[in-house]
């Protein structure tokens, strides 16, 4: 008899534009957000085109979320320091 695993395939993201709208997409686990976010027809510019390499897109998460990620390797914290509209998570 087959089970139904308890862990979950998708995640919820939230993109909030500047005017205020709000989407809500589902990302399977393990797939690049700009990718998905795009597939979703989210219009999310990625200059280097998902190979974390520029920084025109980047992830703000929930304070409660950021502390359980591990830390920014030097590379990231180098490149997140061109990005526009950084914050601490």
């Amino acid at each position: 008899m087959a089970t139904l695993s308890s862990t979950p395939t998708t995640i919820p993201i939230i993109f909030e534009y500047s005017d205020g709208e709000v989407v809500e997409i589902q990302a399977e686990l393990g797939k690049n957000y700009l990718h998905v976010a795009q597939a979703n027809g989210i219009d999310l510019e990625g200059a280097c085109g998902g190979e974390l390499a520029c920084a025109t897109c980047h992830l703000i998460f929930d304070p409660d979320v950021y502390e359980t990620l591990p830390p920014k390797a030097e590379e990231e914290e180098d490149m997140l320091d061109l990005a526009f509209g950084l914050t601490k998570t």
